[in-house]
């Protein structure tokens, strides 16, 4: 099966291929679970959250021959604990996001509807967040490079499953991609099994699919890491380069101060003058020769371990789309926790 290059903003929200170059420091990362409010004691978690994706778009972009315009979509992640067929404590993370993109071509419009869902499972701090089975299912109108004579010629369409599974021992994986039938008719076309090697003697390894959850789990002393990913459409693992990097907030100077009111709720609840929350700005890059975009996104900082009640979560992520098009745009709009049970 030939891979289509994946461009568009629903695949470089989660496809580390095509994140930007960067290098880093081989340190592995002593990940801690803090998503829960006690990060100390062993606590279970039952969380979802919610957020808004509005449309950023560039007044440089390199495509001249049509526009896109993404419309407000959704964008949905639960995560709960559980424990593993071997005993193990584990997480299930899935992903949901829902999005409309609008093409026009000299005054000609269609509107697509692109989605991306995942399913994740991993071990818990105890074996560094160490992955266990992932699949992703998603369908793009990803925006061409090239010169546009048409309207059908402004996207091509990109329609998988990539499911991969990983050995007990965590030193290999194999990923198989499935390309899905578009049209009425056609048939899912499976391709053979990828295997590959894992090493992580200089570096956690992670799976795509939990990559930007796993930025929750980092030490506040961290402020510059390196983990392992496997990217199945260039079909080797890779270098994905986690840095801290300078607020470019107008009411802040600093990584170090960077706060502000935001409007979420939490469990249908939210202050009438939003929630004074203090964050650290990271970003997410890969080391590629030709690099794509850089994701940046702003954690919730943790000021008690024992009682850490933003649970470092994600509060704004910005996901720059292909060509210089614009920037996705993702604000956290709710947080709801249940009572879950171990």
């Amino acid at each position: 099966m030939k891979k289509r290059a994946i461009v568009s903003a629903v695949a470089t929200l989660l496809c580390a291929s095509v994140l930007g170059s960067c290098t880093g420091i081989s340190n592995k990362i002593a990940f801690k679970d803090y998503w829960n409010e006690d990060s100390i004691s062993m606590q279970s978690i039952d969380e979802t959250l919610v957020y808004d994706i509005t449309f950023k778009k560039s007044e440089a972009s390199f495509q001249s021959s049509y526009s896109i315009d993404y419309k407000a979509g959704t964008y949905t992640t639960h995560l709960v604990s559980t424990t593993h067929t071997d005993g193990k404590a584990a997480y299930i993370y899935t992903t949901d996001l829902q999005i409309d993109v609008t093409y026009t071509f000299q005054g000609e419009s269609v509107t697509k509807h692109d989605f991306i869902t995942t399913e994740s499972l991993f071990y818990s701090e105890d074996y560094a967040l160490r992955p266990i089975s992932s699949k992703k299912t998603f369908l793009n109108h990803s925006p061409t490079g090239g010169t546009a004579t048409s309207l059908a010629e402004c996207y091509t369409i990109a329609a998988y499953t990539v499911e991969t599974k990983y050995t007990a021992d965590g030193k290999s994986g194999a990923t198989t991609v499935t390309l899905n039938p578009v049209k009425e008719g056609d048939q899912p076309i499976v391709d053979t099994p990828n295997t590959f090697e894992i090493d992580t003697e200089d570096y956690n390894y992670l799976d795509n699919e939990q990559l930007l959850l796993a930025l929750r789990a980092l030490p506040a002393t961290t402020s510059s890491a390196n983990v392992l990913v496997y990217s199945p459409f260039v079909e080797a693992v890779q270098t994905i380069n986690i840095a801290t990097a300078t607020t470019t907030n107008a009411n802040t100077t600093s990584e170090t101060d960077a706060s502000e009111p935001f409007f979420y709720t939490v469990n249908g609840i939210v202050p009438e003058k939003g929630r004074k929350v203090a964050y650290r700005t990271l970003t997410l890059s890969i080391d590629d020769a030709n690099p794509g975009a850089t994701q940046t996104a702003w954690i919730a900082k943790m000021t008690d371990p024992a009682k850490n009640t933003n649970r470092n979560v994600i509060l704004h992520l910005e996901t720059p789309l292909a060509y210089a098009l614009g920037t996705l745009v993702y604000d956290l709009r709710s947080a709801d926790y249940k009572t879950a049970t171990p």
